[in-house]
């Protein structure tokens, strides 16, 4: 009959967003996958590209296999709709004590009072070997950041521009890594600096630091 208004069958399509990083420096990539959808297929460790990849909400199941696609890592994690994560998978081969094996850090990257005139960072300490570090991110002034293994800092706030980015042993004040010059941190822009391998690691082992640009662009 006209004027009357008929249900319609609508059913929105969200989804949050996360992003996925192979910090395993044994794993030369890994596959992960969501209640048996394939969510990354062959994510390398040594990759410079880190996308966000589309997951539906609520309680998800998140396993991770390695090149044979044997299960490494399992668990469930929950998922906002709308919003932004970060997944990162390290461990490591070595054998003492309870280091040989896989682990995850899950992060949200909503920042509380975010304002689009500043710039943010956060840290990462995954080095399987390493000792408590000391991250420097230095501008006209130095950011101190000081973690042990498998921690993180919050979000830092900062401005826009070049940055030196240095990782040292806080209690000899040496290097560990080559420092990062002219870090370019963008306006609004939100970072995660990662310190990953093995501090007694070599070729694509070797420990470094990485810097991941946590920024979710709508299509």
């Amino acid at each position: 009959m006209p004027g009357i208004d008929t249900p319609k069958d609508i059913s929105p399509s969200f989804d949050a967003h996360v992003l996925f990083i192979n910090a395993i420096p044994d794993f030369p990539d890994v596959n992960i996958y969501s209640d048996d959808k394939t969510l990354s297929k062959n994510l390398e460790y040594d990759s410079d590209v880190y996308e966000y990849v589309n997951v539906p909400p609520g309680s998800r199941n998140i396993k991770v296999t390695n090149w044979a696609d044997s299960v490494v890592y399992n668990t469930l994690i929950d998922l906002q709709d709308k919003q932004n994560y970060t997944f990162i998978n390290y461990g490591s081969n070595i054998t003492n004590g309870t280091n040989k094996r896989v682990l995850a850090m899950a992060f949200s990257d909503t920042i509380s009072n975010y304002s689009a005139n500043n710039a943010y960072f956060r840290c990462v300490h995954i080095s399987p070997d390493a000792p408590q570090v000391l991250f420097k991110i230095t501008d006209q002034y130095s950011m101190p950041v000081s973690l042990p293994f498998k921690t993180a800092s919050g979000f830092k706030t900062t401005y826009a521009g070049s940055y030196k980015i240095e990782v040292s042993d806080p209690v000899t004040d040496s290097a560990l890594v080559h420092p990062l010059l002219n870090v370019q941190f963008g306006v609004g822009k939100v970072y995660t600096i990662i310190l990953k391998g093995y501090y007694n690691g070599a070729g694509k082992k070797r420990l470094e630091c990485v810097v991941v640009e946590n920024n979710f662009i709508k299509e």
